[in-house]
């Protein structure tokens, strides 16, 4: 998946979990407790209509010398309505002919492009 806010990161989603954004809280950068749905709002403006499911991603764990560092780096909890799907579903991608028209459907010509620019 990728964000639609900020540097539009790509994430690896671990799992599709069902909480509540008001409820999963984090420290913020001044060490405040603030909830999921609080943060997107004050920091990108963005206000959450879908508060049921969260996509949950864990932190990878960084190996040096066999040993762990980061273990203790908790998962990372994003909503779903903000992100964009990256890649062809594999249903897609074996079917020529969807996946033909899913081509044709996101092409984009050379004068469009600059048009966008």
């Amino acid at each position: 998946m990728i964000s639609v806010w900020g540097n539009q990161k790509a994430y690896k989603i671990d799992e599709l979990v069902e909480a509540d954004s008001s409820e999963i809280f984090f420290d913020d950068l001044n060490q405040e407790k603030i909830s999921v749905s609080e943060y997107f709002l004050s920091v990108y403006g963005m206000k959450m209509q879908q508060n049921k499911f969260m996509f949950k991603v864990e932190p990878k764990k960084k190996k040096r010398n066999g040993i762990v560092l980061k273990a203790d780096a908790k998962p990372i909890y994003l909503p779903p309505e903000y992100c964009v799907l990256d890649g062809v579903p594999e249903s897609i991608r074996a079917n020529k002919f969807a996946m033909r028209d899913a081509l044709q459907a996101t092409r984009m010509t050379p004068e469009s492009k600059f048009k966008q620019i």
